[in-house]
This record gives C-alpha cells, structure tokens and sequence, in this order.
C-alpha cells in the first residue's frame, strides 16, 4: 500500500518512523541502556565505511569515591546489539600500562583500525600525568606492532600533559592535539599538535619532530626537545581540545587560560608543522563571548565551507543556551548562534555537519528542575540548514526530544549519523546498590520513509491541534481504520469504523506527542498531534 503525505493548514502530518522520530527497529522502540559497569560514561561514536558502529568511554568499578577508571570501545549491531565478535562479547576494556587511573579522550577509524588518546594518573607520583595514543584492529585486538606493545606514550616538556582529540587525516596519519606543561621554567600549559605514522613513531616530518608546541611567551612555534621533569604545576596557559583537517591544514583549537577564567583558542598549522600563512592570525585567535567569564569548545565539525565549534560557557548571557560559533577556514569569527530550548536550560555537546544540515544538541533540563548539579532531564537534538533556519520537518518543530521516563539525570554526550539514521547516546543515572550510572543509546531516523502524492491524498483535518481535550476529525473520504500512537509508537487505541467525521476524545492521554494513523480508500495519512 502506497503511504501518503497531506499537509493542510497548520496540520503537521507525520508517519511513525518519520524524520526526528525514534527508529523502531533499533533497541526497544528506538531506546536501550548498556551497563558495563558501576560507572559508565560515553565520549563519543565511529562509523566505519564498512559500516561497522562503534562506541567509546570510560568505565569503573564504585569504590567510594576512588574511581580507579578503565576505557572501553566497544561494537554495535544496526539495530544496538552488541557484537560478540568484538573484544569480550562485544566490549574491549582496558586501562594504559603503568597507570592506576586511565580514561580515553577521543578517538578516530582508519580503514582497518581504531586509534584513541587519553591519558593516565599515578597519584603515588606528584602531577604526573600523560597522555597516550592506542591502537586496536576492528575485532578488538591491541596492535602490538604500534608504538610500544600497542601504545605510543610520551612526557613531551613536563609530567602534566593534558590529552585533546585524535583525527586521520586525508593521508592515513595520525594527528592529534593536546598541552603539556613546561615544567623548566614557566609551568604553564602550552598547546601541542603532533603527528604519528601508522607504527606509532614520531613523523619528522611534521616540524622536526613530530610535534609542535606554541610558545605563547615568545611568540613562536617550539619543535619539541625533551626537558626534566618537575613536579609543580600551575595551570595557567592553553589547551588544544578539538581538531579538524581542511585541506592543506590543521585546524586546532580549545582554551586559553588567563588567571582566573578560560577563553576561546583557535589556531591553524600547514601540514609540515608551520603556521598556515591564510590564517587571519599568525599564531593564536583568542576571544571570548561572555566576558571575564569560562568557556569551553564541546566539539567541532567542517562541512566544506564552514567550521562549526559547539561551545559552552558559565556565563550569564549564554550559559543556558544551545551555543554555536561559525568560523571561516581563515579563523574569521563569521557568526555566533545562540537558541533556547522551550521550558529548558540546555548545553551544547556535539555538532555535526550533514548534507546541508546541521544537528546541535546536549543537555536540557527543565526550568521546573531545581535540583542542584542536576545538569539534564532529557536528550534532545536540534536540526537546522546550512543558513542556520530551523528546519520544522524535523521531530517537533525541529528538534527530536525523548527520555527514559525514569525520573533519573539522563544526558546526551555524543551524536553520530549513519546512513540515514542517527545515534544519540549518553548516560542515565541508575543507582542500584554501588551502581550510579549505565549508557543510554537512541536510534533517530533522519530521513522520511513516506512518498508524497498531494494529488491523491484525502483531505483531512484535525482541530484544535493542540488540544487538551477531544481532537474533531473530518474527512473527505471515509475513514476504515484509526489507529493513534505515542511518541514511543505504542498502540493507545485502535478502531475499526465507516466514518467521514469522527470525535476523538483525549481526555485520559498524558500530555505529549501522539501520531493519529488514518486509513481511507487512497492510502495511510498520519498526523501529529500535541495532548496538551
């Protein structure tokens, strides 16, 4: 039977498995929750061109507030199986030789092979902190063959290194981006980008070394040479949290750290380890949106044209908004986007770029939440074009929106589009004895499966929309057959009936989103309504 779309007045009509709705043949309708441990928490998705899933985090046991962490990758089926093929049944769990605490930063996927960088803790030993790049093959095996037994691990200038983020870059090397500390002389943090070769070895040629620090004191760029360690810190300085490819560079980027508050940090290297001449600035862009206050980039994404960084900040202007900085590829500030969630304080975590869209979300929690470091009530995503215009076909307005109905802190941390889904995840906080807190995944389709055919669709109308009593039903053609489901795409009621008007009464729903099904001679409409 052919599925047909009629779009009437203020009517939003809408099919169950429409776009920004939970994809019903992932997990239970669209939902499920992973527990690997006491301790859980998601950083992020791959998406092989192979089509292989993949997720990572860090993972631990309770013990009363010493977590000594481990990471974990581990390998979804399309519909949020596990693949016991993978790992131990389907997770790969580790920590990183020598260290008593250890939790994974980021990670990327080269044809065959996954690459992450983290960093590990020896508390016997005052700020000794590095940061390491693994590498496992795609059945959860540790390349032993890379760097040493499987690990390139580094000082850099001091015992306080501070891991960012990790990419391929278009010639099968592995860039990645962090700070180390100068512990000789100044003890601030100065941001480092390096590169490695498929075997875990230093790339020499990328700068001399394989890394490149800025010295933000001198004004120049420092081709990394080995000094003593020393055991103080102080802080101050900048950081590289994110990093992108474009083109013939690199562009970095993540905090500057000035006293008593962070600001934004942006800056763009060639592919031999100099700075890019086409940068606006030769050396770093500093700025910050919410004065004398701290910032912090969630994530970045290219999508050709533009660079997207998701940003946050404690201050009082945007602390609460969904926040999104659009730069050039010569590190002009081009515009700063800034949106509200209805009823919802909200943070921003991800942003991905798409096919002229562009997907932000993070956070949300509602206004009438007033628990203290209570941060999200909700998972929740927003879709925009490349203008950055809400695009209204999306979910509810244009935003998808769901939780577990579990009256517990639940966040969403990452987002992933594959094919024509996407993968949402996070955490929930499911406090069973030593237990605090379990993964959540959601699958969100992104494309309609409905074929449009205004020419033959009945033309029906539902009102009031929204409604917090009785939806009125008038149709040109008789309607067989009415089916009305929740958000969730549960059957709440089902009728078979010869009618062309029809009186639906709402009064025992729970107020939400319900998508009414309405069978006639021409095909299946399915509208959208709001119990209010």
């Amino acid at each position: 039977m052919k599925i047909i779309v009629f779009i009437l007045m203020t009517v939003a009509l809408m099919s169950y498995g429409q776009e920004g709705t939970l994809k019903t043949s992932f997990g239970i309708n669209g939902q499920l929750t992973l527990d690997i441990d006491d301790l859980d928490e998601l950083k992020g998705f791959l998406n092989a061109e192979t089509g292989e899933i993949f997720f990572y985090g860090n993972t631990s046991d309770n013990q009363g507030g010493v977590y000594p962490f481990d990471f974990f990758i581990g390998k979804m089926n399309p519909d949020g199986s596990l693949d016991a093929s993978f790992g131990d049944n389907g997770i790969f769990r580790s920590d990183f030789p020598g260290a008593e605490v250890s939790s994974i930063k980021g990670a990327a996927i080269s044809d065959d092979a996954i690459y992450f960088i983290g960093r590990g803790i020896n508390y016997s030993a005052n700020d000794s902190i590095n940061f390491f790049i693994g590498k496992t093959d795609f059945s959860g095996n540790v390349d032993l063959n890379f760097g040493e037994n499987g690990y390139f691990i580094h000082n850099f200038l001091g015992t306080y290194n501070t891991p960012g983020n990790i990419i391929i870059d278009s010639e099968e090397r592995i860039v990645f981006c962090g700070s180390t500390t100068d512990d000789q002389s100044t003890y601030v943090e100065f941001p480092i980008i390096g590169r490695l070769n498929n075997l875990g070895e230093p790339d020499s040629t990328f700068g001399t070394t394989g890394f490149v620090i800025w010295d933000y004191y001198n004004g120049d760029i420092i081709n990394y040479m080995p000094v003593a360690d020393y055991s103080e810190r102080h802080g101050e300085g900048a950081y590289f949290t994110e990093l992108v490819e474009i083109g013939n560079n690199y562009f970095a980027c993540g905090q500057f750290v000035n006293t008593s508050f962070a600001q934004i940090n942006m800056m763009s290297f060639n592919k031999d380890g100099g700075l890019n001449q086409d940068f606006v600035n030769q050396g770093p862009v500093i700025f910050q949106l919410d004065p004398g206050n701290n910032h912090w980039v969630s994530d970045i994404d290219f999508d050709g044209e533009f660079i997207y960084l998701g940003l946050q900040t404690d201050g009082p202007f945007y602390k609460n908004k969904q926040l999104i900085q659009k730069v050039d590829t010569t590190g002009v500030q081009i515009e700063t986007i800034s949106f509200e969630h209805p009823n919802q304080n909200s943070k921003t975590n991800y942003v991905d770029a798409y096919e002229n869209q562009l997907y932000v979300g993070g956070f949300s929690k509602l206004l009438s939440n007033s628990q203290n470091g209570y941060d999200s009530d909700n998972f929740i995503i927003h879709r925009f074009d490349n203008s950055f215009t809400v695009d209204t076909t999306f979910g509810t307005g244009g935003y998808f929106e769901s939780h577990l109905n579990s009256g517990d802190e639940l966040g969403a941390t990452a987002f992933e589009i594959i094919g024509d889904w996407g993968l949402l995840g996070g955490f929930y906080n499911n406090i069973i004895d030593s237990n605090y807190t379990d993964l959540v995944f959601m699958g969100i389709d992104l494309e309609s499966d409905l074929t449009i055919d205004k020419s033959k669709a009945a033309s029906i109308s539902i009102y009031p929309n929204p409604s917090s009593n009785n939806f009125n039903i008038k149709s040109a053609n008789s309607i067989e057959k009415l089916i009305v489901r929740s958000a969730k795409g549960d059957i709440i009621h089902s009728t078979s009936l010869s009618t062309f008007d029809l009186n639906l009464k709402s009064e025992n729903w729970q107020s939400g989103i319900y998508f009414i099904e309405l069978y006639t001679a021409v095909g299946v409409q399915i509208f959208k309504v709001s119990k209010i």
